[in-house]
């Protein structure tokens, strides 16, 4: 599991991570916590990886971090998420309720993080 300070090192992590399997990115550091930035790079992480990444992640100190920072990503991922299946509709694949739930379960669940690549 790898994060990284600079945005400027993210499109880097993601080929990396498309070549070796025991790269994982994970999530947006607290210095990229802006909404524009954490969309710019879930985007990309999307486009290169799929679901072989860890949306976000938690560097809290304290329970309330850990709240604001999931409530401040959430919709961003969302609305990211919800932007690339719009794409893939948009090419004609059928996206399902299945689908969906099986993509949040990759993404969002703990258990599934080295069954990623």
């Amino acid at each position: 599991l790898i994060t990284l300070l600079a945005r400027e090192n993210m499109h880097e992590l993601c080929i990396a991570a498309r070549k070796f399997k025991n790269i994982t990115p994970f999530g947006c550091w607290w210095f990229l916590n802006n909404p524009s930035l954490i969309e710019e790079i879930t985007s990309m992480r999307f486009e290169t990886l799929g679901l072989s990444f860890v949306p976000q992640h938690s560097d809290a100190r304290v329970l309330d971090q850990l709240i604001y920072k999931w409530n401040h990503s959430r919709p961003i991922i969302a609305s990211v998420l919800a932007g690339k299946y719009k794409d893939l509709l948009r090419t004609g694949w059928k996206v399902s309720e299945e689908n969906i739930a099986r993509d949040l379960d990759i993404l969002f669940n703990a258990k599934t993080i080295g069954q990623r690549k």
